[in-house]
């Protein structure tokens, strides 16, 4: 018996190859699309089974090939923050799926906070974005109780950060894969992070793929998007005033100008009082470079200078730079979902209106030891 073909056309055929990133050469080496070639120049039609794991690889729906020309599928939602602040036009699988599980995340949270009664964030939508981002930065600051320069006690500013912008009813998730796909990472070229709003709650994405400086950046970038309340734009204009608006925040916030004029300062300014600075801080010493231009503490050529010296020794640091493992599952799940949600998943699960199914199926573990270690729940001893 003939195996059943599939009539993929050609519009759509190339569409779906190319949301899989990967070549017709890359894909032929693979079980399911040895005949690639021959789908592509016309001369046959993949099976059933094969259109299947098409649609699989390049994270479309079966239905979706069967169409007669390509759809937009991207989310009309949130300000992608994009490595050159620009808006995507054609997203990857990897963070469609990521947007929609953070989507997911913030309506089950939404509706719980209905049941149990979480405040909503007073932060949201407590600036306008006429309002000078440095004085607002400042206001946030002291609303949050963010002090730069404070001691870390060995962790990071980011960790450190997040915990600020959560004890505020804000949710911060943190990941570099689509949720806890190891397989399937987030590319950091793609995106830096984005804001979810719902019926006056907030969800904050971070793409870890980065550095943690950058991570730190992004995530007070972002948190100026909570501040103005703006999850999408209706224009590029607009994207774009949004976008420097919440870079000169994100700025301000994580390096007033006090923070850099202390006795310490040095003259001229060199790398290593940069360096020093990064650490003491958080952002990169290209952000504090560029920070201080701003704030003529350092013209522009010395900056540049600085700066590219700096990211020689970067990149060299990143060549030699070896991974180790990481932390347990719990630990993981933890630092990636957030305290708030998590607490939230907890209660819920403990008092039984969270079946253990939907628990798993929002956290993204199915092995009940270890969501039951990832909520904190200990067994009731008899």
């Amino acid at each position: 018996m003939a195996p059943v073909r599939v009539p993929i056309s050609q519009e759509v055929l190339q569409w779906a190859i190319s949301r899989t990133r990967q070549t017709p050469e890359e894909l032929s080496t693979q079980t399911d699309f040895k005949q690639i070639h021959d789908w592509v120049e016309g001369k046959k039609q993949p099976t059933l089974n094969q259109a299947k794991s098409l649609a699989k690889k390049a994270g479309l729906p079966f239905g979706v090939l069967l169409l007669p020309e390509p759809i937009d599928i991207s989310p009309d939602l949130p300000d992608f923050r994009t490595k050159k602040n620009t808006r995507l036009r054609d997203t990857s699988k990897e963070l469609e799926k990521q947007i929609f599980l953070s989507q997911r995340s913030l309506n089950w949270y939404v509706d719980n906070a209905a049941r149990y009664g979480a405040p909503r964030p007073d932060l949201l939508r407590s600036a306008i974005l006429t309002q000078s981002p440095e004085t607002v930065a400042d206001r946030t600051r002291d609303i949050i109780g963010w002090f730069p320069a404070t001691p870390t006690g060995g962790r990071t500013h980011l960790t450190i950060l997040a915990e600020h912008i959560e004890e505020h009813g804000i949710l911060v998730m943190k990941g570099s894969t689509v949720g806890n796909n190891n397989h399937s990472r987030l590319d950091r070229d793609e995106f830096r992070g984005f804001t979810l709003i719902r019926d006056g709650y907030a969800l904050i994405f971070i793409n870890t793929a980065e550095a943690p400086s950058a991570n730190l950046f992004s995530l007070a970038h972002e948190l100026g998007h909570v501040v103005l309340g703006k999850h999408g734009v209706s224009s590029d204009e607009e994207h774009n005033r949004i976008e420097r608006w919440c870079n000169k925040f994100s700025a301000a916030l994580l390096l007033p100008k006090e923070s850099l004029t202390d006795s310490r300062i040095v003259e001229p300014i060199d790398l290593e009082y940069l360096r020093d600075k990064s650490r003491q801080l958080g952002p990169s010493v290209e952000a504090i470079a560029w920070r201080m231009v701003t704030l003529n503490l350092l013209n522009s050529d010395t900056a540049h200078a600085l700066v590219h010296q700096w990211k020689k020794l970067t990149i060299q640091g990143e060549s030699e730079r070896k991974s180790s493992g990481g932390p347990r599952p719990e630990i993981m799940a933890r630092a990636r979902l957030g305290s708030n949600f998590l607490s939230a998943i907890s209660e819920a699960y403990s008092d039984g209106s969270l079946t253990y199914r939907d628990a798993s199926r929002l956290i993204g573990y199915k092995k009940v030891s270890t969501l039951e270690a990832i909520l904190d729940i200990r067994p009731v001893m008899s």
